[in-house]
């Protein structure tokens, strides 16, 4: 594909978003739309790098990366050794897997008044409910337990 071609697809990928913005500009500069529910683009521009402040990162960003690298952490702990199991010894993947299927389609919201009473409302309770989240995805499924030793032929 010449260079020409290249910058052509480049050109017609960017004005869709250009046409965007210029009618963004255009609406909250005509003053069609009160600006508390539809801001400049300048003004978006400002509120978005204000956020990299030290204060959002100390007061909301952090707190938030900590509790869901915790989750995640703690779902890898659980879920990886229990597929590694699953696929080595058949009784751990006839017990493990009923739970996992059981999970796997229940709804977010159907255990989280759970979560609170066993953990209360702080951090514990927000890790928890997010590893639980993640354990079905880490957990084994019946594709991979017809797989031996030896692989897949």
């Amino acid at each position: 594909m010449s260079t020409d071609r290249r910058f052509a697809i480049r050109v017609e990928s960017a004005l869709p978003i250009a046409a965007l913005l210029v009618a963004w500009y255009l609406v909250t500069h005509i003053g069609v739309t009160d600006p508390v529910f539809l801001p400049s683009p300048g003004r978006a521009l400002r509120s978005f790098v204000s956020l990299f402040s030290v204060s959002f990162f100390r007061d909301e960003l952090a707190p938030s990366l900590v509790r869901i690298g915790g989750a995640f952490l703690l779902s890898v702990a659980v879920a990886f050794p229990l597929g590694v199991l699953s696929g080595q010894i058949p009784l751990v993947a006839r017990l493990v897997l009923p739970l996992c299927g059981f999970t796997r389609y229940l709804p977010v919201a159907a255990l989280v008044p759970l979560c609170i009473l066993w953990f209360g409302i702080g951090d514990a309770q927000k890790i928890a409910d997010h590893a639980r989240r993640g354990l079905p995805i880490g957990s084994p499924s019946r594709g991979g337990l017809g797989v031996g030793p030896q692989g897949a032929d």
